[in-house]
């Protein structure tokens, strides 16, 4: 498997599993909803069109995925130099 074609992988299971905390409260519940959609029950075990299936069906349910909160943002500012006067 490619770098390229990890990284989509990593991503796309992501999205699965955003929508999943999001749109379901239990795991069976999850693996319910996952299964007509994939044929598949987990997925991690899912190819690519299967995982794209499952990722539009989140969206027609009404999952919009938010974007990922940038963690700059959250970082404290560095500290002035030790030298300067405050």
């Amino acid at each position: 498997m490619t770098e390229s074609a990890a990284r989509r992988r990593r991503s796309q299971q992501g999205k699965i599993h955003i929508g999943k905390r999001q749109l379901v409260d239990d795991n069976e519940d999850y693996r319910t909803m996952l299964q007509p959609v994939t044929g598949m029950r987990s997925a991690a075990v899912v190819d690519e069109s299967g995982r794209r299936t499952a990722i539009e069906h989140l969206k027609s349910c009404g999952k919009g995925f938010r974007p990922a909160r940038k963690s700059e943002l959250r970082r404290k500012p560095p500290a002035p130099p030790l030298d300067t006067e405050r």
